[in-house]
């Protein structure tokens, strides 16, 4: 992140991202839902299908907020998944979005995987055709498949809460082959 070249933007007006200190900094302006930042510029796909999306995340200040990845942004914003770590209680989950409304797929689950504030999670998701399968600091947390998934798109981060800002830096997206 030493610029914003790839374009990087709030999902809508309540949602901030800056790039910064080489990191991407993201906080929800308004109370409410989340806040979401997603990257727009030519780097960063649509990915289609078989791909892994991993970053080093944290947040600024201990919460009880979630944080984490957002995966497969369909075209009009209205569809997606988030993967979140919540580092105040090491659990995470996986949600997915559809025109508004939110369902867990994988509600909040404790893991030794997951470190507490103020540590940095290096988390990741690989996604295959609604085959996901989530990891956090190297250990694999728990595979999820979407009966059905959304077809590729874009991706992001998430905070849950107002007031506290998500740090990422060393995103990295790997188109991979299936086997």
């Amino acid at each position: 992140f030493a610029d914003n070249a790839n374009n990087w933007q709030g999902i809508n007006t309540d949602s901030e991202v800056i790039i910064q200190e080489n990191q991407l900094q993201l906080r929800r302006v308004n109370t409410g839902a989340a806040g979401l930042g997603y990257c727009q510029g030519d780097n960063c796909g649509p990915y289609q299908d078989y791909y892994y999306f991993q970053a080093d995340v944290v947040e600024d200040r201990p919460s009880t907020a979630g944080l984490g990845l957002v995966f497969a942004i369909n075209q009009a914003k209205s569809g997606f998944y988030i993967f979140n770590v919540r580092p105040a209680s090491a659990d995470f989950s996986l949600y997915k979005f559809t025109n508004g409304q939110f369902t867990a797929l994988i509600d909040w689950t404790p893991s030794p995987a997951v470190k507490f504030y103020p540590f940095v999670n290096k988390i990741g998701v690989s996604y295959l055709e609604g085959n996901i399968q989530l990891y956090a600091n190297g250990e694999q947390l728990a595979s999820y498949l979407d009966k059905q998934p959304y077809k590729g798109g874009e991706i992001g981060f998430a905070v849950q809460s107002d007031g506290v800002r998500l740090l990422a830096q060393n995103v990295m997206v790997l188109t991979l082959a299936p086997v």
